[in-house]
């Protein structure tokens, strides 16, 4: 007679997706405290300021479709997808509350860079290679 594996609530698709969103909001925010640093010591016009931002956010997106799907193993598109999702989601509300209004300008391109570097991150972390321990 075959055992049957239990189910445990860490091997849970939602599970893996949302401990890897806090994970690639913590990269964003440490990014974030990086490139703040680089502007206390140079003078930068506001266009760098945002690309610093999206670019904090691009990384942080990537970096959580890649360790979700790193750990699932399979449909690494979809799941860098939710990934991305709930980061921008994050992000944007928490934007919200610390701006105390509703920004619209680049809303969506930054909804599509989000998912679209998730998508990378999530691509390349189901084809890496699986570390087995020697025999």
């Amino acid at each position: 007679m075959r055992r049957s594996r239990r189910k445990c609530l860490w091997d849970l698709k939602i599970v893996y997706i949302t401990r890897s969103a806090l994970f690639g909001i913590c990269v964003t925010i440490l990014c974030l405290i990086g490139f703040s640093a680089i502007m206390t010591r140079f003078s930068a016009p506001p266009a760098i300021v945002s690309m610093m931002a999206n670019i904090s956010l691009c990384v942080g997106c990537c970096v959580a479709g890649y360790t979700a799907a790193k750990k699932r193993r399979r449909y690494g598109i979809m799941t860098g997808i939710y990934c991305g999702a709930i980061i921008y989601c994050v992000v944007y509300f928490l934007g919200i509350v610390i701006l105390g209004r509703f920004i619209s300008f680049s809303l969506f391109t930054r909804l599509l860079m989000a998912v679209i570097c998730s998508a990378i991150g999530g691509i390349f972390g189901v084809n890496t290679k699986i570390r087995r321990p020697p025999p």
